[in-house]
């Protein structure tokens, strides 16, 4: 059987796996706007940091033998001839095709957002440009206080260079963390010299990065800017495909389309979030891993169903301070149980008999069993007193006590 991916990132290479332990023969042709493709894109940062060089970020280029590379976007699908367009005019046919171009990086209307040394930290080759610019005694402002804000700010940091995050919000890292846990986060950040403009943002950047304007009058001296206010499905590529959009690319729980024989995965494609019940577009790596997986297993004919995943599910650290974040964290009142000891913050919050949400930070051990009960919507029963004191194990889970 013959297969197109339209994609380069995790998702399409997770594909490429499932279709090769169903069908060892299968033709693959892989369409990416990236040359390299298929690298770990959550690790940019630390190409930005000077800590991995961009062959470090392919572990699993060997995934990729037999498979046809062609280094063009996609630009057209026609479902009824079942053949997708490329860039410079190729028109590959295919019998089954997974649509895993993945998101850009959203553009806001601000005056100046055109200039020179204006940056985003989306690809391998941003990261690169990045590292360039980020020169000892550098200054630079990152408008956008959320996940990939922050990192691409301590990577930034790590360089040497004075860094000034904006965010329009009261606090950073939104819907990631809540108020209180976003306090500590951005007092270790503060403690390391990036500085934080909240409940602010850039009205115009100056000619060629050298500065900015805030909405708020102030003005910030910069050598570049970096935007980093979230990303965008890219799937304006398939209008008139007749495949169904609506945040993105429908799906189902076989990653299939609309389309026969059309499929998605990653955030290109929408998803059904355990706890809210929401379709959502989800960023994260780890639900991109699984789309593929599924997608992949069944454009080969094997049998596979995914139901879906919290559109929150963070791990990571920063500056020092672990965290896990995972499903509904922003609830307040009743619902929601906190414990602050020092620098550890844990939340969590309960729908009912159900763990809904949980925060660790400072503190993570254990957290991979909270965020197992979140995801699986377990009633905890008898194991709640231990789920809110934080001593719940896998054990615990596992024998029931």
């Amino acid at each position: 059987m013959s297969h197109a991916i339209a994609g380069g990132g995790i998702a399409a290479l997770a594909a490429i796996r499932a279709i090769r332990r169903v069908d060892a023969a299968a033709r693959i042709t892989l369409v990416s706007a990236e040359d390299p493709c298929c690298y770990f894109r959550p690790m940019t940062p630390l190409v930005v940091r000077g800590e991995r060089r961009p062959e470090d970020l392919r572990p699993e280029a060997d995934a990729l033998a037999g498979v046809r590379v062609v280094t063009g976007r996609a630009t057209s699908l026609d479902a009824a001839a079942r053949v997708l367009g490329v860039e410079g005019g190729e028109r590959i046919p295919y019998e089954r095709l997974l649509i895993a171009t993945g998101s850009s990086p959203c553009v806001p209307e601000i005056a100046g957002v055109g200039e020179p040394n204006v940056h985003y930290l989306r690809t391998l080759a941003d990261a690169l440009a990045l590292r360039e610019a980020a020169r000892p005694g550098a200054a630079a402002v990152v408008l956008g206080g959320g996940f990939v804000g922050i990192k691409t700010a301590e990577a930034l940091a790590q360089r040497g260079v004075a860094v000034t995050v904006v965010e329009r919000e009261g606090q950073i890292l939104l819907p990631r963390l809540d108020a209180a846990g976003a306090a500590l986060v951005a007092a270790a950040l503060e403690a390391r010299g990036i500085a934080l403009a909240l409940r602010d943002t850039i009205a115009e950047i100056l000619p060629r990065g050298r500065g900015v304007r805030l909405a708020s009058g102030r003005a910030l001296a910069s050598d570049f800017v970096c935007i980093a206010v979230g990303v965008r499905p890219s799937v304006a590529w398939l209008a008139g495909s007749g495949v169904a959009v609506e945040k993105a690319v429908v799906v189902d729980e076989r990653g299939q389309t609309s389309l026969p024989g059309v499929y998605a995965a990653g955030d290109v494609a929408q998803i059904r979030d355990p706890v809210s019940g929401r379709s959502v577009v989800s960023a994260l790596w780890t639900n991109a891993v699984q789309m593929g997986r599924v997608a992949g297993t069944n454009m080969a004919g094997g049998t596979a169903a995914w139901a879906g995943g919290p559109e929150v599910f963070n791990a990571a650290e920063i500056e020092g301070v672990p965290m896990v974040s995972v499903g509904e964290v922003l609830a307040e009142g009743e619902r929601a149980h906190r414990v602050r000891r020092g620098p550890v913050y844990r939340k969590l919050v309960l729908d009912g008999d159900v763990l809904s949400g949980a925060i660790f930070l400072g503190e993570v051990r254990n957290a991979g069993v909270y965020s197992a009960l979140i995801a699986a919507r377990t009633p905890l029963g008898r194991l709640k007193d231990k789920a809110l004191a934080g001593t719940l194990t896998y054990a615990d889970v596992a024998l029931g006590r």
